[in-house]
């Protein structure tokens, strides 16, 4: 998949995938101050280098920080820091299928302030959607959670709030968002958080667990993932982890599971994606040979016996990235349908597809 536009300067930070549909969110051009979420689908004969088929357009200067898409259902953050609280932006595809189009519904907090970067991460699933701001609460942070009004998406403020009991600001909560079923995983300095879904549903509450290293300190997991009863953290120090859920829920807890590059490439861990089964690693400041972090993105498989320790040295590499690619700076799959992020591909960003066996 080449570049999402021909403009210099557009860059791809953040992809989703879902069934036949990627987006994939690009920074402002020279051409297109606001910058947008590209639309692609996939066409009978299968993936190929394309061109979008839609653009989403975000009315909040600055570029998607973050996109999720599920069904005919397409959320674009935009945390912008400098300018303003940031958004998140609902697009409902049209009977006629993707286009050109301007925002559904906005989504914001009935607190956001200038400096909030509300919209840095964004979560979907069936009728929630989840966003992330880590300067709310001055640079506490906060999650705010959405649940679709009976009439379909609209403008509006928050169902509920989700923050961190006694912990302090500047800890980069949360730093990304995850959602899936009733569970929402958040990545922060020193730990992941969960939130679990009430039984009279979504409110105002603090987490119900945190899931930290042996020994806490200071590790920071910048990106989470949840698939099922599984969590994986990604750090910025050469591992990930996975959390399993305990048959008697989500607690306080460990990690299952430490997952490395088999390797030993420092740059390891971040972002990451489960998927089932699957758990991919991001490494995007991977250097091949004489290509300076060229990127790329390290592939797991659990065990029969269930996840354990363990080390990968099966990577996903692109055939013409070259130097400050940074190939895996963003992960989404669907099925066996895996999508990679190069931000800085040829300075302009691309989106790499790939079919796993």
């Amino acid at each position: 998949m080449p570049n999402v536009a021909n403009n210099y300067f557009t860059v791809a930070y953040s992809v989703a995938i879902d069934g036949d549909t990627i987006v994939v969110g690009a920074w402002p051009t020279l051409t297109k101050d606001n910058g947008a979420a590209y639309v692609f689908t996939k066409p009978a004969n299968g993936w190929s280098n394309l061109r979008s088929v839609a653009s989403l357009n975000v009315p909040l200067s600055g570029g998607p920080s973050s996109v999720a898409i599920q069904g005919d259902t397409i959320v674009v953050g935009v945390g912008d820091f400098f300018y303003g609280p940031g958004a998140a932006y609902v697009f409902e595809k049209p009977a006629g299928g993707w286009k050109d189009m301007n925002p559904t519904a906005t989504l914001s907090s009935t607190e956001s302030m200038t400096g909030d970067s509300f919209g840095g991460s964004v979560a979907l699933d069936g009728n929630t959607i989840v966003v992330g701001s880590t300067g709310a609460d001055s640079a506490t942070g906060a999650a705010y959670v959405y649940v679709e009004p009976a009439g379909g998406w609209s403008d509006m403020t928050e169902t509920a709030k989700l923050t961190l009991s006694g912990q302090p600001s500047d800890s980069g909560f949360p730093e990304t968002v995850s959602l899936s079923g009733n569970t929402i995983a958040c990545g922060a300095v020193g730990g992941a958080y969960v939130f679990v879904e009430p039984s009279a549903g979504w409110s105002d509450m603090t987490q119900t667990a945190k899931l930290s290293t042996p020994g806490g300190g200071k590790t920071f997991f910048e990106t989470v993932s949840l698939s099922g009863n599984t969590i994986l953290a990604g750090t910025v120090v050469g591992s990930a982890y996975l959390f399993v859920e305990p048959v008697t829920g989500w607690t306080n807890m460990t990690q299952t599971a430490t997952l490395t590059a088999g390797d030993g490439d420092p740059d390891f861990g971040s972002p990451v994606l489960i998927n089932g089964s699957i758990a991919v690693v991001g490494d995007n400041g991977r250097t091949v040979g004489p290509n300076v972090e060229e990127g790329g993105a390290y592939i797991f498989s659990e065990p029969k016996g269930g996840w354990k320790n363990m080390s990968s040295t099966t990577v996903l590499t692109a055939s013409d990235a070259r130097h400050y690619s940074r190939l895996g700076a963003a992960i989404a799959m669907s099925g066996s349908t895996l999508v990679l992020g190069a931000p800085a591909f040829h300075f302009e960003g691309t989106a790499f597809v790939f079919g796993l066996p």
